[in-house]
């Protein structure tokens, strides 16, 4: 029940907030334009990115490493119709859920190389305001300021997504959108690990600034007692196994100013377990100045990130950030340089600690990393 209010309120913000600010005059619903129109009948992407990375990990030993990795990436839009779009991707990787990257030279594996299907899904939109997904695709979920608190950028969830959207007025929107991600079906019970969800989402559009807030619910459920996926190992368990499902109510907000020589972005995302007390919640505030839209423009960004342990399942946050997965909190830094039309050039900077609920029986540790990205779109 705690759940359910928290959620009600949260969404209630969503409608209230932004209708204090309008005038009271009568609102003109205006359907939103819709995504699958005017795109091409068949167009394909590629795009590459090399990573060269420096860490110092002192949870493993004072471990230090240098590796160097690369994901490459094909992808193919296909409309069939007007209805309908089908999406299909190629990528590089290992098979983690938040992570495509293939390391070059490790153990003296030199040979060919994974590729394998990254993305492919149907996405039926009948008119304007309805959108469906199904199959494994692109997170349809909003993160405010493109967080990874909860969701790294590599992860596409497989199952099927629901959306709604409705303009209001000129200059403002609502969306809905309902989630149902599966974790594993393979099991002989009658039920199976599952994550389903319902957010809002309201966003307005101005000549100087926009902004969108977000709140959501989501539930995973049957998780308890069940072996732990993936080699994360970062929420509670005991025997290998999850101790607990999660019940999280989140929400956050983005804004961008448009008043300067180029775009300033500042966000927050917020997550909370709502089945326990402590270790349970996650936050993410952060600030970003230029967008690198066009050649020999800069971006540069800074946020900070703390996780609680079983604030939400670890296996889907951001791979980069204090190596994964939750129980863990500090900086990044960043600086992108856009070369030219199709190409990039990045350095992030991490800097915290890992296992911070352990406290005195097992001291925090130190996380430092460097990487240099170099990324090619086509």
């Amino acid at each position: 029940m705690v759940y359910l209010n928290t959620l009600i309120t949260l969404i209630g913000v969503i409608f209230c907030i932004p209708s204090l600010a309008q005038p009271l005059t009568s609102t003109v619903l205006i359907p939103s334009p819709s995504p699958i129109l005017n795109k091409p009948l068949m167009d394909w992407n590629f795009d590459i990115r090399y990573r060269f990375q420096a860490r110092d990990d002192a949870s493993v030993s004072n471990y230090i490493s240098n590796s160097n990795s690369l994901r490459a990436r094909l992808s193919l839009d296909m409309q069939p119709d007007d209805d309908f779009l089908v999406h299909v991707r190629f990528s590089t990787g290992l098979g983690a859920a938040s992570n495509i990257e293939q390391p070059l030279g490790k153990d003296g594996d030199l040979g060919t190389k994974s590729f394998g299907l990254d993305r492919a899904s149907i996405q039926w939109q009948p008119n304007a305001h309805w959108a469906v997904t199904a199959g494994k695709f692109k997170n349809a979920l909003h993160k405010p300021g493109a967080s990874q608190l909860q969701w790294d950028n590599d992860y596409n969830p497989e199952g099927f997504a629901i959306s709604y959207r409705i303009k209001i007025g000129e200059q403002s929107e609502l969306k809905w959108t309902a989630i149902n991600y599966l974790l594993d079906t393979t099991t002989d019970e009658s039920t199976f690990p599952v994550l389903y969800g319902l957010q809002a989402t309201f966003s307005q559009d101005f000549k100087t600034f926009k902004y969108t807030l977000n709140a959501e619910g989501l539930q995973y459920l049957d998780l308890d007692s069940r072996p732990v996926y993936g080699n994360i190992g970062t929420n509670t368990q005991s025997g290998d196994a999850y101790v607990v499902d999660y019940n999280i109510v989140g929400g956050g907000i983005d804004i961008t100013y448009f008043g300067l020589p180029l775009p300033l972005l500042v966000y927050g995302d917020y997550a909370h377990n709502s089945i326990l007390r402590e270790n349970s919640t996650a936050h993410e505030a952060g600030v970003k100045y230029g967008d690198l839209a066009n050649n020999y423009e800069w971006q540069f960004f800074a946020a900070y990130k703390e996780v609680g342990k079983d604030a939400f399942l670890d296996l889907f946050s951001e791979g980069a950030f204090m190596g994964g997965g939750t129980d863990n909190r500090g900086t990044v830094f960043g600086i992108g340089y856009q070369t030219t039309d199709n190409t990039t050039l990045q350095f992030n900077y991490f800097k915290g600690e890992r296992y911070i609920a352990q406290g005195d029986a097992s001291p925090t540790t130190d996380f430092e990393q460097l990487q240099t990205m170099f990324t090619v779109k086509y």
